[in-house]
């Protein structure tokens, strides 16, 4: 099945030292995905954007990254939910149309970002799954929206997050024969502090979507990262399921909780799967599965 992703870049100085080959990494990651597949790209600084819609293989989006100087500020949550409402093409309750007019549409190369029809049509290249790849290194100065919104983003959108931690977000480096009580030792534990809670933050999102969490290590590794990305998205299943009636589900603060659990009978796979989901306004719920070896 095609994919449909949210490729959400962190553009801003903090990234300089900790990925200075992005624009190349982000370009290999492009290459690596299929001719029917399309991009919703989303670079942020201080402010989200612009968002651009293309294939993997469009001149635009070659611009866009190649164009891409780090500096100035973050705003990630902002950009988080840019990249997972601007991602999903369905209708929801959007116009109908007939259904020779949908299997006349084209769904990638120069029409990506196009709405798409009702599943059960199973038009070709028109049935996708959708996934959001966010490079960042967790920190967030900027956005108006705030932690906490992004999770109600999360739960409510099933769209896997695959994060690709980088930067502040990965533990740092302990200096040789530190004294206990040194301000050395002092600076190393709030970094390390820092940095749990920015991966801790990075990784819950990826949880609860159903997608993971990535340690780009090195600066060598981004590129390896990404690879890893496109690994688990083509290994991937789509699990389609009818959810119960909201008096079986689990209200939550008003809102209907769905909860979803996945089993296998292989003991030698390992299973990552959103916990459940919020239905968004419009009435649509789903989930996705997903397994690698």
């Amino acid at each position: 099945t095609p994919l449909d992703v949210a490729l959400v870049l962190d553009a801003s100085g903090s990234i300089r030292n900790s990925a200075p080959n992005v624009r190349e990494d982000a370009m290999a990651f492009l290459d690596a995905l299929g001719v029917h597949d399309c991009v919703y790209f989303v670079p942020f600084r201080e402010h989200v954007g612009p968002a651009a819609w293309a294939s993997p293989r469009d001149s635009l989006l070659a611009s866009l990254i190649g164009g891409m100087e780090p500096n100035g500020g973050t705003a990630l949550y902002d950009a988080l939910y840019e990249g997972l409402v601007g991602v999903d093409r369905s209708i929801y309750g959007g116009p109908v149309r007939a259904e020779r007019a949908w299997r006349e549409q084209s769904y990638d190369g120069s029409d990506c970002g196009v709405r798409l029809p009702p599943r059960a049509l199973g038009i070709a290249n028109a049935v996708r799954r959708t996934a959001l790849v966010v490079l960042s290194d967790g920190g967030d100065e900027y956005s108006l929206a705030t932690y906490a919104d992004s999770l109600v983003t999360a739960w409510s959108h099933p769209v896997p997050i695959f994060s690709v931690a980088i930067g502040d977000a990965l533990p740092p480096r302990r200096v040789p024969r530190m004294r206990p009580g040194s301000s050395a030792t002092g600076r190393f534990r709030r970094q390390l502090r820092y940095a749990e809670a920015l991966e801790s933050r990075l990784a819950h999102l990826s949880h609860i979507s159903g997608g993971r969490l990535i340690m780009g290590d090195e600066r060598d590794d981004v590129r390896e990262a990404f690879g890893a990305v496109v690994t688990m998205l083509r290994s991937s299943y789509l699990i389609g399921y009818r959810p119960p009636q909201d008096d079986d589900a689990t209200p939550r603060d008003g809102l209907v909780w769905h909860q979803v659990e996945l089993e296998a009978p292989q003991h030698d796979i390992e299973i990552f799967v959103a916990p459940g989901l919020l239905p968004p306004i419009g009435g649509h719920a789903g989930s996705r599965g997903h397994r690698s070896r």
